[in-house]
């Protein structure tokens, strides 16, 4: 009798076991989940606004809310349907200096449940000088379908919206980087002052700030001087991103009378100080225009002119002197005619 019971039981045991399996195949039979999750690009557009910008590297970073879904036969507030289930991706993508564009793509999980799903997508703004990062929240929305021949789930429809749910369709849209120059001149004046000498000159450049914060400046600050100029006898070296500490980066060179060297690609927003080694004591008066400011899209100008002079003290107008020399002469040669005459 115990037999036929241990039997009976072990016959059930299987029976129950392949009824579940049946029950779990047949679910999967009818939903026929994706095996693997989908994916679509977006195009990221580098613009710049100033006479020698040139976009900074860069590494865009994006969050993406949680999912919400509407339109779905089953409730998607139930602790077994967690919106945690359907997490939507976008990994950091790096911007070379100089490149425009950028692909950003965006993966989808494997969705299980036919549904309008909506998240929102917004750019992290990091704080580079002179970048204007996506200010409008992205809207995505996802459209998943019972296939009616199939009865496979699938993805039937994505799409993003800029700044509200219904606003406009897009596959790109852009950051902008905004910069400009500053151009650093030199001039002798007065009839002491030496055209031919070294002047030293020291620019100090300022990150802006975003509240309390420093402002990361990762853009190279390059360099130019005139065609046609001479060499200067030191010359300004271009500001690289390892230069600045705590938000501020210098550099120091030389300009004789006529000379020039100009900074670009300087970021909006950074604020510059322009100084020449005091001359004073060699007798020099120096003023300045435009000696310090903030950057923006335009070409400033440091203007620097030393002046020295004196007044000639002399009594005679060396302009007349070769005259008075040449009548002085004429007069000796009449006089000594005159004598060899008399004689």
């Amino acid at each position: 009798m115990k037999k036929i019971l241990a039997v009976l039981l072990a016959t059930l045991l299987v029976l129950v076991n392949v009824a579940a399996l049946a029950e779990n195949v047949n679910i999967i039979e009818k939903q026929k989940l994706p095996t693997k999750p989908e994916s679509f690009e977006l195009t990221k557009t580098y613009t710049t606004d100033g006479p020698t910008a040139i976009n900074p590297a860069d590494e865009l970073e994006f969050t993406v809310s949680a999912a919400a879904r509407t339109q779905s036969s089953e409730d998607f507030t139930t602790e077994q349907n967690t919106e945690k289930r359907y997490p939507v991706g976008i990994e950091n993508v790096t911007v070379a200096q100089g490149d425009g564009d950028a692909t950003i793509t965006v993966t989808l999980p494997v969705y299980d449940l036919a549904g309008i799903y909506s998240y929102t997508i917004n750019e992290v703004d990091t704080n580079k000088a002179g970048v204007e990062y996506l200010k409008d929240t992205l809207y995505l929305n996802v459209t998943v379908i019972t296939n009616q021949e199939t009865s496979a789930l699938e993805v039937a429809g994505i799409a993003v919206h800029k700044g509200k749910v219904e606003g406009e369709k897009i596959d790109e849209f852009e950051n902008k980087y905004t910069a400009g120059s500053l151009k650093i001149s030199k001039t002798v004046t007065g009839n002491l002052g030496d055209r031919t000498k070294d002047f030293e000159f020291t620019v100090t450049f300022n990150a802006p700030k975003t509240g309390d914060e420093l402002d990361v400046v990762n853009a190279i600050i390059t360099v130019a001087t005139p065609e046609g100029q001479d060499p200067l006898t030191t010359p300004a070296t271009p500001v690289a991103i390892s230069d600045w500490t705590d938000g501020k980066a210098t550099k120091t060179f030389t300009l004789k009378h006529g000379q020039s060297v100009t900074f670009e690609n300087i970021p909006q927003g950074v604020t510059y100080t322009v100084e020449e080694t005091s001359v004073e004591a060699l007798g020099y008066t120096t003023t300045a225009t435009g000696d310090e400011g903030t950057i923006a899209n335009a070409e400033l100008t440091a203007a620097f002119t030393n002046d020295k002079g004196a007044i000639i003290d002399t009594g005679i107008e060396l302009e007349t002197l070769p005259f008075v020399l040449l009548m002085g002469i004429a007069l000796v040669g009449v006089m000594a005619l005159r004598r060899r005459e008399d004689s």
